[in-house]
């Protein structure tokens, strides 16, 4: 139930901010956007694969490992989906290209 609040909530507040065109349009924002689904459905993945290499957030100060674990999960998956998206007809089912 909270992550059902905190996505809706989310989404109301994506869709209502202002974002300035420029930031919008960019190359690297719209490179994201492609890979964003398949980021959500392998980070689960590496966050467990992380838990039975004893690597845990609460196993680290959380003030530092919780945001290390966030990047660097976020671009391992990000670079696989950018890697994923160039196979031809797997890429355009799990990635919006």
């Amino acid at each position: 139930m909270n992550i059902l609040i905190f996505s809706t909530a989310m989404f109301v507040l994506f869709q209502y901010m202002h974002v300035p065109a420029r930031l919008a349009n960019s190359r690297l924002v719209r490179r994201m956007s492609e890979s964003t689904f398949f980021v959500y459905m392998v980070h689960l993945f590496f966050v467990e694969k992380l838990n039975l290499l004893g690597i845990r957030t609460i196993a680290y100060p959380v003030i530092w490992s919780v945001p290390v674990m966030a990047v660097s999960i976020f671009i391992v998956s990000m670079f696989l989906g950018w890697a994923v998206g160039k196979i031809p007809v797997i890429g355009k089912i799990v990635t919006f290209r």
